[in-house]
């Protein structure tokens, strides 16, 4: 039998030019990526996040977003599996702010899901640590916030932004003010000042031992604006910032905090030249001119390390400040987390031209509704021979060459060392069996017989599962013809990988349809039309 196998791995992407697939020698190991993405993928894209959306109709009815999200924060780090960094995503939209949590933990073993039970309310149905981050924001914000899971695409916000800079400290001995002693210099004050501005405010939280004055995180804050009015192209328009200040720089907000923008520490870095009004940096800064450095004037920079999740700063940064990461204290981390909201009252994003501020629903997903049902799986103990002789209990169990496969199946996978069960079929919609490998970690197998004739069915049991947050072992059952020929395990191998490869029939010049065929791709009632030379091969 050949066999392929899915998993919910975002890292990992299909060869799907016919030159890659030519050139690719066969193996039936293949990984395949499914997840709720809204825009091509790429190498920055943020998975297993969680959503939050704090509405403008809770302005002054939800006034405890600081303290709630510092809570949050702090118990992450305390939680059961070990996270070592939290990044925390906000942007306006038109009725409201959009928040974005990704927790990381360094071990590879806590990532993967191993505990499967029946008993209500213990059921693992997400991966961590998403399921970790997805409870405890759940458990500590009200219930008429909207949460969501999914990925995040971070081409959202265009190739760059028009204004960039980070919260630093340039004077050694000096922290930032505590929570308890200024208060009104925060992430909602910033949001309450950008009210109608496309921005994107971004946070990441690193727990660290050792830090003076019973400082228990660092704390790296930056900010990006994309109107592009606050974009400096040229050096004339550099030249007329330094002589009048920034339109903008939104690290004013903080300001009362006692930190300092990265934009000013390197403004203070330049001059204008009396003679020809041209900028130039200090003799003794290293710094570049205005050509060669306009990504660190503009703060490009920032967000180039802003999307590879990179908490440093750049060395002439390091040089001029004494932190580029801000210390604090659990409470301190009130000043940072926000979780207020604005009322734009119009999309702000219609002022950025090469960004988007994407609405909750249209990045995440209802976690409720990627809970899989209740089946029972036996991982207490090794399965015995004799539960692989029951019967089959419905139509859903296929045919009698079906059921064989299966129990073929069910004993290769026991003699290999698994832990296995035959899934008691009902009406609803279930993988043929459930295996355990020797590490803990489970999978779902389907065993495909005669699938080549429905290829919407082998998709469908994909795509269950890796929504469930499984990964799937299908394996392919030869069949044999009147003439006594069985198929070849390699014709069948590369029909299953092909199939992966490209879901949806060339059948139509204009519409996309279903990967069964039965319908075409319909939104408002509306027929969804592919773009002009783009097939459905190639989606």
């Amino acid at each position: 039998m050949a066999t392929t196998q899915s998993t919910l791995n975002d890292e990992t992407e299909s060869e799907s030019t016919p030159a890659a697939a030519e050139s690719r020698s066969p193996d039936y190991h293949h990984s395949i990526g499914v997840q709720p993405a809204t825009t091509d993928r790429s190498n920055h894209n943020r998975t297993k996040v969680v959503f939050v959306k704090v509405a403008a109709s809770m302005r002054g009815t939800f006034e405890t977003g600081p303290e709630r999200g510092a809570t949050v924060i702090s118990d992450l780090f305390d939680a059961k599996i070990t996270i070592d960094e939290v990044e925390q995503f906000s942007w306006p939209v038109s009725d409201g702010m959009i928040f974005a949590f990704r927790a990381y933990t360094p071990s590879r073993v806590s990532t993967v899901q191993t505990t499967v039970t029946t008993e209500e309310g213990n059921a693992d149905s997400l991966p961590e640590p998403l399921d970790t981050t997805y409870r405890k924001l759940a458990s500590e914000l009200p219930e008429s916030l909207k949460i969501r899971v999914g990925t995040l695409p971070l081409e959202l916000f265009g190739p760059s932004p028009a204004l960039g800079t980070r919260l630093v400290m340039k004077e050694q001995n000096q922290k930032p003010a505590g929570r308890g002693k200024v208060t009104g210099a925060d992430a909602n004050a910033l949001f309450e000042e950008l009210a109608g501005e496309p921005f994107l405010y971004y946070v990441q939280y690193r727990q660290s031992s050792g830090l003076p004055e019973d400082n228990e995180y660092q704390v790296t804050v930056r900010i990006f604006l994309f109107n592009p009015r606050y974009k400096i192209s040229t050096e004339s328009e550099y030249a007329d910032c330094l002589r009048f200040g920034r339109q903008c720089d939104p690290a004013d907000s903080f300001a009362d905090l006692g930190v300092s923008s990265s934009l000013a520490v390197i403004d203070d870095s330049y001059f204008i030249s009396h003679y020809d009004g041209s900028v130039s940096p200090g003799r003794e800064t290293e710094l570049p001119r205005f050509s060669a450095g306009q990504a660190l004037i503009t703060g490009e920079k920032e967000f180039t390390l802003m999307r590879r999740g990179q908490y440093g700063a750049s060395d002439l940064l390091e040089e001029r400040c004494a932190y580029t990461s801000l210390l604090a204290r659990e409470i301190d981390l009130e000043h940072y987390v926000g979780l207020g909201t604005v009322d734009p009252g119009v999309d702000p994003w219609q002022k950025a031209p090469e960004a988007a501020g994407f609405d909750i629903d249209d990045v995440g997903t209802d976690p409720d509704k990627l809970i899989p049902e209740e089946v029972t799986i036996g991982v207490s103990a090794p399965i015995e021979d004799s539960e692989f002789d029951q019967a089959r209990t419905t139509a859903n169990d296929g045919t009698e060459e079906h059921w064989d496969g299966i129990e073929r199946v069910a004993v290769a996978f026991e003699g290999e060392g698994y832990d296995v069960i035959i899934v008691t079929q009902d009406t609803g919609s279930r993988p043929d069996l459930w295996v355990r490998r020797d590490d803990g970690e489970i999978f779902a197998v389907e065993v495909e017989y005669r699938t080549k004739s429905k290829a919407g069915s082998f998709y469908t049991n994909l795509v269950r599962q890796a929504v469930w947050g499984y990964k799937t072992i299908t394996v392919m059952v030869p069949q044999t013809d009147d003439d006594g020929r069985t198929e070849s395990l390699d014709k069948l191998g590369r029909w299953a990988l092909d199939r992966l490869k490209a879901p949806m029939k060339e059948s139509d010049p204009t519409k996309t349809k279903l990967y069964n065929d039965s319908g075409t791709v319909t939104v408002d009632g509306k027929t969804l039309l592919l773009p002009e030379g783009v097939s459905e091969g190639l989606c």
